[in-house]
């Protein structure tokens, strides 16, 4: 049975548990999925006693691929594994992707084992200019006293040298013979340095033993360059770090670790480094992984090996797939490269420039121009942006992965004179390394709109153009951050995939002009999806409807497209951004549709306000600005669930009013929802202007105080509304609605309300003590003093808005 790996960028790539293997991502690749076949096939269970088998969570599911109780040793995405031991059991479970390790090691009564998990150091020479620090999480749990050290082994001077950190240690633990030479702090925690004593003159290892030892549980931090400089205080010189190892070893007793760790990394650009050359003046060929830069440009060639496919035998074991890896990499200077990646090989091959901590993007109109060919036009080459404070990366590519909408979160599109591109979140961990080591706080996606399935012959030239200042700011509208620029590069990063790339033209240019100047924001849109949500702050958009019978294209500007292909279907434009009504400030919406429905349909503003003394009542106010067949009924909302509801369908027509040049009829509904707890009330006030447009377009300016003011339980209230809903319903036809504004105006001459004395637009207890003072400093009366409407200021005045706020009364006298 064949177990094909993972091969989504675009899907996280590690949990963090140590008995679930969930596998590491790769790049932009059209492979997507782990391919299971679902035939019969058997489960391996070690020859253990129960007890063993017990202690260590083996039950009827066998062990998977990433579970060893032999002694091992293999490559995998990047990490080497050793595991042995002799005598006893013992089994080795294990995790890693590109910046995390992760050991689990069990033993049960052994004469010893050990298990290590390694990682080449990108940058050997260059560790004391990046300072590396690695997140470390420890929890050990011993049944059985027995010998245990784990911690953090550093290969140092092409293996010549080695420094084991010893985090973790039992108190029985015999460290080998070993001479003391000094002591030294690191991150709050003291350790002895000592040299071991050892006839083999080949490999020197030293022991740094933090003296405290932690407890079962802990989660810590290693300060490589700490380390390093004691071992150089102690004469012995460091000139590169070349791995860095977790190690568990021990012998006999019983119990198991949990050992976790990530590097990270100061976001320090490289130091510059010539190109080198051979006699006759062409680029050198590396045939090992690099990130150096080179006369300028940020050349990153990673490979290694994935293993794939993993064979599941029919004893229910598992069989990695090795590879030699042949992969070779020739810089050009200028960011242009030329690679070739063995099959089999994990890779990420990338060329660009880094830049210092205040580069901001908004200073800075960088695009991305690039002309390549490559073998397998599968592979996608694709630009990544890294900006800082926080981590976030942007990847701009040609084409999306098939399936990625369902994948990941569609944001919207962008409309440029370069062509539409399609933005997603995403939380691809990828196989780039980070400027400074650590996941991404936000990824996002932009793909040109295409046709998905195009691809470009193989070997043909692709040339293109990436927009990335232009992109990054026009995507601000659909909640994405800008920063500070801290590395863009081109190039692949690819999981299990040969291919050859040659790269011709990687040009990061700024432009002169803008251009943001020819960038309409009406052009931006999102597709909405049926009952989802998609956010263009400040506005959010939703539909409603039957599947396949509605489609809604959302603007950045609060406006849309709603099309109804025959079944009722409701579009929806929120305004999310808090305005306030009270007597200081009106609240304005402007509107502009052109709606061509056949039949039923109408265009609806909604306002649902909470009580602000029980939160169990809510008032919802409708005004229905166009209407056409459809019963006002739709605008009032049932409670479902267990309970009663209590509805009356009936609305009573309270008043004829006219605002804002139009005559509107009032209506009210009443319904109490009795639940298991609480009861809930919804008061629901339907305005309905009586003259409707004539013809397909309708627009109109909507002074909310016009209508709250012949509402007498809203007329005088300070509301605080965080939602304005824009709602537009048909069964068959489209909607364009055109211009969506919502305003916040403050009153040119604010109407004082009786009870609010300090004037805050809400009446409350600071009213009363204002009131007190007032009456102390003999104040004239006015409208909001004179709360009992008989043209003095009094003391009966304070007693009565006392009363008020007390809630022993519900409102002041009439004029």
């Amino acid at each position: 049975m064949k177990f094909n790996r993972l091969l989504s960028v675009f899907t996280a790539a590690v949990v963090s548990l140590p008995c679930m293997y969930i596998p590491q991502v790769s790049a932009l690749s059209s492979d997507l999925f782990y391919n299971f076949e679902e035939d019969e096939h058997d489960i391996y269970i070690p020859d253990f006693p129960q007890e063993v088998l017990d202690a260590f969570d083996i039950d009827w599911t066998g062990l998977g691929f990433n579970r060893h109780v032999e002694p091992t040793e293999f490559t995998i995405d990047g990490a080497h594994h050793k595991f042995t031991y002799d005598g006893g059991y013992a089994m080795y479970n294990y995790q890693n992707e590109l910046r995390t390790m992760c050991v689990l090691v069990n033993w049960y009564d052994c004469n010893s084992f050990s298990a290590s998990q390694t990682k080449d150091y990108p940058t050997p020479e260059f560790f004391s200019y990046n300072h590396p620090k690695l997140s470390c999480r420890l929890n050990c749990d011993i049944t059985k006293e027995g010998e245990l050290t784990a911690g953090t082994l550093l290969t140092l001077n092409g293996g010549k040298d080695e420094l084991f950190i010893i985090e973790k240690h039992t108190d029985s633990t015999a460290f080998p013979e070993k001479e003391k030479i000094g002591s030294y702090s690191s991150e709050y925690s003291e350790y002895d340095l000592y040299k071991e004593a050892s006839g083999d003159d080949s490999v020197s290892r030293y022991y740094a033993v933090n003296s405290a030892s932690y407890g079962p549980f802990t989660e810590y931090c290693v300060d490589i360059n700490d380390h390093l400089s004691a071992l150089s205080g102690n004469g012995v010189k460091v000139d590169t770090l070349d791995k860095y190892t977790s190690l568990v070893c021990g012998k006999e007793g019983r119990g198991d670790i949990f050992f976790e760790s990530y590097i990270k990394t100061d976001p320090t650009p490289l130091p510059s480094e010539k190109l080198v050359t051979d006699e006759e003046g062409h680029p050198y060929t590396y045939h090992h992984n690099i990130v150096k830069n080179l006369d300028g440009t940020y050349y990153s060639f990673r490979t290694s090996d994935s293993s794939a496919p993993i064979t599941e035998l029919e004893n229910g074991r598992y069989e990695i797939t090795p590879h030699e890896d042949n992969s070779w990499f020739t810089p050009h200077g200028n960011g242009g490269f030329t690679t070739q990646v063995t099959d089999g090989m994990t890779s990420t091959v990338l060329a660009g420039k880094e830049y210092d901590d205040g580069t901001s993007l908004t200073d800075h109109n960088f695009r991305l121009n690039y002309e390549y060919s490559i073998s397998d036009p599968d592979i996608i080459p694709s630009a990544y942006v890294w900006l800082t404070d926080p981590s976030r990366r942007y990847i701009f590519s040609d084409r999306k992965i098939p399936d990625y909408d369902s994948l990941n979160q569609y944001l919207g599109t962008i409309s440029l004179p370069e062509g539409d591109f399609d933005l997603y979140g995403t939380g691809d961990s990828n196989l780039e390394i980070s400027p400074d080591g650590e996941r991404p706080t936000f990824e996002y996606l932009f793909t040109r709109h295409t046709d998905d399935t195009a691809k470009p012959e193989p070997d043909a030239v692709v040339k293109g153009s990436y927009p990335i200042y232009a992109l990054i700011q026009a995507a601000v509208k659909f909640g994405v951050d800008s920063g500070n620029v801290k590395r863009i590069t081109f190039g692949t990063a690819c999981y299990s995939k040969g291919y050859k790339l040659d790269v011709i033209k990687n040009e990061i240019a700024e432009d002169a002009v803008s251009v943001l100047d020819q960038y309409d924001p009406a052009n931006s849109y999102a597709d909405v999806p049926l009952f989802d949500t998609v956010n263009l702050p400040p506005y959010s958009y939703s539909m409603s409807g039957n599947q396949d019978s509605c489609t809604m294209t959302a603007r950045d500007n609060g406006c849309f497209t709603g099309k109804a292909m025959g079944k009722k279907s409701s579009f929806i434009a929120n305004y999310n951004n808090k305005v306030t009504y009270d007597p200081y400030h009106d609240v304005i919406m402007k509107y502009k549709a052109d709606i061509k429905m056949n039949g039923e349909h109408n265009l609806v503003y909604s306002l649902y306000i909470p009580d602000k003394k029980d939160y169990n009542v809510t008032r919802n106010v409708h005004i229905i600005e166009e209407n056409n067949e459809l019963p006002i009924s739709e605008r009032t909302y049932n409670f479902s669930g267990m309970g009663n509801t209590l509805t009356d369908d009936d609305f009573e027509l309270i008043k004829t009013y006219e605002a804002n040049g139009h005559k509107y009829d009032l209506y009210y509904n009443y319904s109490k929802y009795y639940g298991c707890f609480n009861t809930n009330i919804t008061e629901s006030y339907i305005c309905v202007r009586k003259d409707q447009p004539k013809g397909t377009e309708t627009e109109g300016t909507i002074n909310l105080s016009e209508h709250l003011k012949q509402i007498d339980a809203l007329a005088e209230k300070s509301i605080d509304l965080n939602l304005i809903e824009l709602t537009i319903t048909g069964t068959d036809g489209t909607a364009e609605l055109l211009m969506n504004e919502v305003e916040n105006p403050v009153r040119s001459e604010p109407q004082p309300v009786a009870g609010d004395i300090n004037l805050d637009g809400c009446i409350d207890s600071l009213d009363v003590i204002s009131a007190k003072k007032a009456i102390i400093n003999s104040a004239e009366p006015g409208k909001n003093l004179d709360v009992n409407k008989n043209g003095t200021f009094e003391v009966a005045d304070v007693v009565l808005l006392q009363s008020y706020v007390l809630g022993k009364i519900t409102s002041f006298p009439a004029e």
